[in-house]
């Protein structure tokens, strides 16, 4: 049954550099993973952070990159003047 759905991912692969918003939803040793649509979640690395943030806390990113073959996507902070409230 789910060989018959749609890859979320190719969806999304041309929505780099798109500012987003969702919450946090694991926190590991080297980043964050922010929801960025259902079934997506993408990688803010601990490289780009100021500060960590707490599970269920909103964050806005930047797409920053799409890699379908190894299914990852990578964020980066969004600049503060693009950012949606």
């Amino acid at each position: 049954m789910k060989a018959l759905q749609e890859d979320p991912l190719v969806r999304f692969a041309d929505r780099v550099g798109e500012v987003l918003s969702g919450p946090v939803v694991k926190v590991v040793p080297f980043g964050v993973f922010v929801r960025v649509a259902p079934g997506i979640a993408g990688l803010l690395h601990e490289s780009v952070l100021t500060q960590e943030p707490a599970m269920g806390t909103m964050v806005t990113v930047t797409i920053a990159e799409v890699d379908r073959p190894r299914r990852r996507v990578r964020l980066e902070p969004a600049p503060v003047e693009e950012a949606k409230c």
